[in-house]
């Protein structure tokens, strides 16, 4: 969603308000705002929800209708998409990832790890 800059603070505002509560909702695993860092005006909300009847849950709630009317009276345009994701897993790099400044180590460890397998498959 677009943002004007004068309506920047309060749709801010209403999003952290609103965010807490409908991280309550039953089956609610993540709910979060982010902003494209090349184009400041451009916000997007994620939600995450552990199944079917939780969003529909959701759905009927008074916290939905709070949400699309702030996008409504505070934004230029906006895009609502929904996915459905039946699975989600991680993929794994085929390659070791170079250390990244400021962790504690886990890309470290993770390459250590997939180095050993590698190691272990290359001897059988």
């Amino acid at each position: 969603m677009k943002v004007p800059q004068g309506k920047r603070k309060e749709l801010l505002q209403t999003l952290c308000a609103l965010m807490g509560r409908i991280r309550r909702h039953e089956g609610c695993m993540r709910c979060d705002c982010y902003q494209q860092v090349e184009r400041g005006e451009d916000l997007c909300v994620i939600m995450e929800w552990k199944n079917r009847k939780a969003i529909d849950r959701y759905v009927r709630s008074d916290d939905l209708a709070v949400l699309l009317g702030a996008i409504q009276a505070l934004t230029q345009s906006r895009e609502l998409s929904y996915f459905a994701v039946s699975a989600r897993r991680s993929l794994e790099p085929s390659f070791p990832l170079p250390p990244i400044q400021g962790t504690k180590g886990a890309t470290q460890e993770r390459n250590q790890a997939r180095s050993s397998t590698v190691k272990k498959k290359e001897q059988a």
